[in-house]
């Protein structure tokens, strides 16, 4: 369970979240609030990281548990969903390397980006480790008794059953509803994007130029689609 795929997901994350706040910083706003990120946002970076951690990564670490059956030797009895093979393809290969610490120094990098921008004293920086393995995720947890989980549920299913009778959902409504960008404002971004876009000449830029000519084509079906039927009497007022 730990031979390094955790790990790497997590220095994936921890650099797209530290890049999403540098940018944040570049768009002016302040440095205390360029780290605030919503659910959905974090589990589409979450989304983002896990697929950077390829079949090379995984395969690495099977190997480094050393628990994988030597295919030689080992009598296979069934079919498996997901080949052995696949994992242990013979040996590993010399360019096979540890790619971890190339993760883990794309987070020191973004680490520094933000102490060149100012957004972080170089005193106040985290090492990679207390950055990946925060202390609240090394807390031990002991063993419970069957008694003990099932006095634990009950007592959570009970605080619901008072949550939903009192008819409090705890949620903060004293800060402000965020602003939904509505179809006009976001059909202007991506106008303002594709201008600048346009003065960039490499691969990433035009396949970006795609996308965002295919969500601007989507919002304005969508906008279509929410339009009234009118007649020519809507636009007369009685006097």
């Amino acid at each position: 369970m730990d031979q390094g795929i955790i790990r790497c997901f997590k220095a994936h994350y921890r650099a797209k979240y530290i890049k999403r706040a540098i940018a944040r910083y570049d768009e002016g706003i302040t440095p205390s609030d360029i780290y605030n990120i919503d659910q959905l946002r974090a589990m589409r970076l979450a989304d983002a990281a896990w697929w950077e951690v390829d079949t090379t990564i995984i395969r690495n670490c099977w190997h480094k548990s050393g628990i994988l059956p030597n295919m030689d030797t080992a009598a296979v009895t069934t079919n498996p969903t997901i080949p052995i093979s696949a994992l242990i393809h013979n040996a590993i290969c010399e360019e096979d390397t540890d790619v971890i610490p190339h993760v883990e120094q794309q987070v020191n990098d973004a680490l520094d980006e933000l102490v060149e921008r100012g957004a972080l004293q170089r005193s106040n920086q985290m090492d990679i480790e207390a950055l990946l393995n925060p202390a609240g995720e090394m807390e031990q947890i002991n063993e419970a008794t069957d008694e003990e989980i099932f006095k634990a549920i009950m007592e959570a299913h009970g605080e619901c059953e008072n949550v939903g009778i009192m008819g409090s959902d705890d949620v903060d409504d004293s800060s402000p509803a965020k602003h939904c960008p509505t179809p006009s404002e976001a059909l202007r971004a991506i106008s303002l994007i594709t201008d600048y876009i346009d003065t960039i000449n490499n691969p990433i830029a035009r396949k970006l130029e795609g996308l965002l000519g295919s969500l601007s084509h989507e919002i304005c079906l969508e906008r279509s689609r929410g339009m009234k039927e009118t007649v020519i009497t809507d636009y007369f007022h009685c006097s």
